[in-house]
């Protein structure tokens, strides 16, 4: 909590554990990742409210900076069709991404860290918020 003292709502206690090592498994775009405290975690669509998408702050710029170069100059020159402005956008948007998701039973986070391992954060207290990536609009 910001000004109590504590630097994080998350204690920084990671398990660094390979996916091959984890009950997680990956097939195509359908990942299941067995929670520590027992719950399974399931990534079998789109728009699902335990999973988000990170971006680090280091790559957000040149994400912007890739948008307007790649996609906003090259449409308006007439370089690019905006059919092509589309998925060279989301190739833009998505490339420094990784995926993290949230158990919603005990409200901890799996996130893939940039070495490709999964990484498990513990929520410092019971009442940490379990569904903390789903949408500010969503119930």
């Amino acid at each position: 909590m910001h000004g109590s003292g504590q630097d994080a709502i998350l204690e920084l206690q990671t398990f660094y554990r390979p996916l091959r090592d984890r009950w997680c498994y990956l097939l195509g775009e359908f990942v299941k990742i067995g929670c520590q405290c027992g719950a399974t975690i399931s990534d079998a669509t789109d728009y699902i409210a335990h999973k988000a998408h990170l971006t680090p702050d280091q790559e957000i710029y040149g994400v912007w900076d890739g948008v307007d170069g790649e996609v906003i100059d090259r449409v308006a020159s007439g370089e690019l069709t905006v059919k092509d402005a589309y998925m060279v956008s989301r190739r833009i948007m998505s490339s420094p991404t990784r995926t993290m998701w949230q158990c919603f039973e005990c409200g901890r986070l799996y996130i893939d860290g940039p070495d490709g391992e999964l990484h498990c954060f513990v929520p410092e207290n019971d009442e940490t918020e379990k569904r903390i990536l789903r949408a500010r609009d969503s119930k």
